[in-house]
């Protein structure tokens, strides 16, 4: 058991970060700056993250925290009925694509999560929220050169081929981010 955990904190501490043009950013720096981008486009736009199996429920976690801890407007797309009826008529692959271009706005930033990096219907939301102009942020694992890797403003990369490393690594950075904003959202709260 312990092994796992040193497992864990190693595969965190691999973590890469880079920005679209592949240049490597400090992994607590991306999180310090992300928490401030966020809090700036509170009053703008909104957060909307996304995921399949375990990454869907990283991505509902995270929102409840964005929208209770930061007081900050989010999103995820796990509405049953809504993904069945994308699903269904436009196909798997094209669910959250539809969905993003349903509901996202050029001043939203999109979290699309993936272990694999390479779930078609994540990239293909991530195309159009770009497409959308909208701030992508990307968190995936596996295949180094997986293509989500690639695609956001901010990408953070886990060099682990293990769901289970992957998803709590991804956890633990989205926690960084969403501990950034409450601090920024109680200090301005002080300040009132």
């Amino acid at each position: 058991m312990l092994h796992y955990m040193k497992e864990l904190f190693s595969v965190i501490e691999a973590a890469r970060v880079t920005e679209r043009h592949g240049k490597p950013l400090d992994l607590a720096q991306a999180a310090e700056d992300l928490g401030d981008l966020f809090i700036r486009r509170r009053d703008a736009g909104k957060i909307i993250a996304l995921g399949n199996g375990g990454s869907a429920a990283i991505a509902s976690h995270t929102v409840n925290d964005l929208c209770k801890n930061c007081r900050v407007p989010a999103l995820c797309f796990s509405d049953y009925a809504l993904l069945t009826c994308l699903a269904n008529d436009c196909g798997y692959e094209n669910a959250y694509k539809e969905a993003v271009n349903l509901m996202a706005d050029v001043d939203d930033i999109i979290i699309a999560i993936s272990s694999s990096g390479k779930s078609a219907n994540i990239l293909n939301a991530a195309e159009a929220a770009l497409n959308k102009g909208c701030y992508l942020l990307t968190l995936s694992g596996f295949d180094g050169d997986n293509p989500l890797r690639k695609m956001g403003d901010v990408n953070v990369y886990i060099p682990s081929p293990r769901y289970g490393l992957v998803e709590m690594s991804h956890q633990a950075i989205l926690h960084m981010i969403t501990d950034r904003i409450s601090e920024l959202f109680q200090a301005a709260e002080l300040k009132k």
